[in-house]
């Protein structure tokens, strides 16, 4: 019934919780969890090893040799995926309700013209610990988001907290957009996609982590893709464009992300035009 779609890369401290956290389902379905190791240089790939061996019937794991980047990492997942609905729990995030699967798989067999579902979050750091700030700027507070609500940026919800249609059931489409638009970002992708398919249901109800790595210490996508990347504005820019031509072209649908479109290119012009002016100050 459920694919739970797991990602990880060098995240040996977390793994084993993330994994521990979908086994605890107890669900009236099958579910099984597609786990992708993008060549991890820690111990990573041995924990993910030990629990395929501990669970053949519902894991499966695909360690991979060569690092082939976030997004194309999830979409073989996603491709590999079996289930009707399809769930994710990134490598250091993990769930903390047990019927969490149950509930969002129901809502969505009684409320077919919905394409997914999502919940509320609490925000953690690298030990588990709450933090005080519980808000994340890009996700939306809307208990019915549409695609009016998704302006190039936010989202339904944390990826954790998402359960939706396996929309590549849709043979009539090309999906392969999911890894192409970007190689670190990919949920952007995914939402548009399923809002294609109908509005995506928030349910109020913490039912999952989502843990925010440590700057000083720790690195994850979120980091790579915009803390430390000098052409974030640039990276958003594109990515905007091409999602914006993907609906289009692929789905016949006009959407127009004008506003956060333009924010990114003013940004990125200031962006070059200090830099430029830092550089012949030296």
């Amino acid at each position: 019934m459920v694919s739970v779609i797991m990602t990880t890369y060098n995240q040996q401290k977390y793994i084993q919780q993330a994994l521990e956290s979908v086994l605890m389902q107890r669900t009236s379905f099958l579910y099984e969890i597609w786990i992708g190791d993008d060549a991890s240089t820690d111990e990573t790939a041995d924990i993910v090893r030990h629990y395929e061996k501990q669970y053949p019937n519902v894991v499966h794991a695909i360690c991979r040799e060569e690092n082939i980047g976030p997004t194309k990492n999830a979409y073989d997942m996603l491709c590999r995926a079996q289930g009707k609905y399809i769930a994710y729990c990134e490598g250091d995030d993990y769930w903390i309700d047990n019927a969490k699967l149950q509930k969002q798989v129901d809502f969505l067999k009684k409320n077919p013209n919905y394409s997914a579902c999502t919940h509320d979050c609490q925000i953690v750091n690298e030990y588990g610990e709450p933090l005080a700030e519980q808000k994340l700027n890009w996700v939306s507070p809307k208990r019915i988001f549409t695609r009016k609500d998704f302006n190039g940026i936010n989202l339904p919800g944390q990826t954790s907290t998402w359960v939706h249609k396996n929309f590549l059931n849709d043979t009539a489409h090309n999906f392969s957009i999911i890894c192409q638009a970007n190689p670190y970002v990919g949920d952007r992708t995914t939402v548009m996609i399923l809002l294609m398919y109908g509005p995506i249901y928030h349910m109020p109800t913490v039912m999952s982590c989502y843990r925010k790595a440590n700057l000083h210490t720790e690195t994850n996508i979120t980091t790579i893709a915009f803390k430390h990347n000098e052409n974030v504005n640039q990276m958003q820019y594109e990515m905007t464009c091409t999602l914006e031509k993907y609906a289009r072209e692929e789905f016949g649908v006009p959407l127009h992300f004008t506003i956060f479109k333009v924010s990114q290119w003013i940004k990125m012009i200031l962006h070059k035009v200090f830099r430029s002016k830092n550089i012949r100050q030296r």
